[in-house]
């Protein structure tokens, strides 16, 4: 998944559903996708990046029940 920013200060997060007992780990990039960063949430959220205009997050993972 791309997200784009259309402003400055956005930060982005990820959060598993309030009724899961386990926590879900995905990737994320902000430079096209040349590193990736392992995240890992629970139900109470992680913080995957603060975008500004124009920047792109990518976030890829397994297709399971994600929030």
């Amino acid at each position: 998944m791309t997200i784009e920013s259309l402003t400055n200060n956005n930060t982005i997060s990820f959060k598993c559903k309030n009724n899961e007992d386990v926590s879900r780990t995905i990737l994320v990039s902000t430079d096209n996708g040349n590193t990736w960063t392992e995240k890992t949430s629970t139900t109470s959220g992680v913080e995957l990046a603060t975008l500004n205009e124009g920047d792109i997050l990518r976030i890829k993972g397994e297709n399971i029940s994600y929030a």
